[in-house]
C-alpha cells in the first residue's frame, strides 16, 4: 500500500506575506522562497501575484490572515474621517457613541446598516482601533466658567468643611 501524503494548509498572515514579497524582491526566486517557508511553489506564486494588494492593506492590518472588504465600505471610510477628527480635537469617544455615528452616516448614504456589537467588535479588528486615554481633555473647559466655579462656588462648599 503506497504512502499517502497529507496535505497542510499554512494559514499565513499579511506580514508573512510580505517578507515572502520582499525575498523576491531581492532576487529569490519563488521556488527558493517556497522552499524558506515551507509552502508550494503555486502558493508562492499566488502570493507574489496580489503584492501590489498586500502592500497597500499593509499598515491596516498586518496581523489578519485574510484581506476581506466590509459590506459597506463608504460608511466605514466616512466612519474612520470622523473619528479621526473626534480623536484630534481629544474628543473622548466609546462603542456605543460610534455605533450611532455609524447608522448616522449609513442612513445619509441611504445604506441600511445594524452596527451590532459584533459589526463593531470586526471594525476595529480591520482598522486597529483600541481605546485609549485621550490627553489633553482639560482644554474643553471654559476658562471664564472654571474661574468662576473656583471664585464663588468652591468656597461655598469649602465653608462647610
Amino acid at each position: 500500500m503506497a504512502a499517502c501524503s497529507v496535505k497542510h494548509r499554512a494559514c499565513l498572515t499579511v506580514s508573512k506575506k510580505l517578507d515572502i514579497v520582499a525575498d523576491i524582491k531581492c532576487g529569490m526566486t519563488q521556488a527558493d522562497a517556497a522552499r524558506k517557508f515551507g509552502l508550494s511553489r503555486k502558493t508562492v506564486g499566488g502570493i507574489w501575484a496580489q503584492r501590489e494588494k498586500l502592500l497597500k492593506e499593509a499598515p491596516t492590518g498586518a496581523n489578519r490572515s485574510k484581506l476581506r472588504k466590509s459590506s459597506h465600505p463608504a460608511v466605514e471610510d466616512a466612519l474612520l474621517l470622523w473619528i479621526q477628527d473626534a480623536r484630534s480635537k481629544n474628543i473622548p469617544l466609546n462603542g456605543p457613541l460610534i455605533q450611532e455615528r455609524a447608522k448616522q452616516l449609513a442612513f445619509g448614504l441611504g445604506i441600511e446598516i445594524e452596527a451590532s456589537q459584533g459589526w463593531f467588535d470586526r471594525f476595529k479588528r480591520r482598522h486597529s482601533i483600541s481605546y485609549k486615554a485621550v490627553c489633553g481633555e482639560s482644554r474643553a473647559a471654559d476658562e471664564n466658567s472654571v474661574k468662576q466655579w473656583k471664585d464663588e462656588t468652591l468656597p461655598t462648599l469649602l465653608r462647610g468643611w
